[in-house]
């Protein structure tokens, strides 16, 4: 398999995504989640990649 990168984004942090009320239901954002593999719904993938 060959892979490339695509594009580089900036870092976003927790912290910086706590500030979007669109993000509010995000499952990684919620109390006691740890920072692991967490489903991302569509919606919320195009938020980010919409504040990038």
């Amino acid at each position: 398999m060959d892979v490339r990168l695509a594009k580089k984004t900036r870092l976003v942090s927790i912290k910086e995504l706590r500030t979007y009320p669109e993000l509010a239901r995000m499952r990684v954002l919620q109390i006691g989640n740890r920072l692991s593999i967490t489903p991302v719904d569509p919606r919320e993938w195009e938020f980010i990649l919409g504040i990038l």
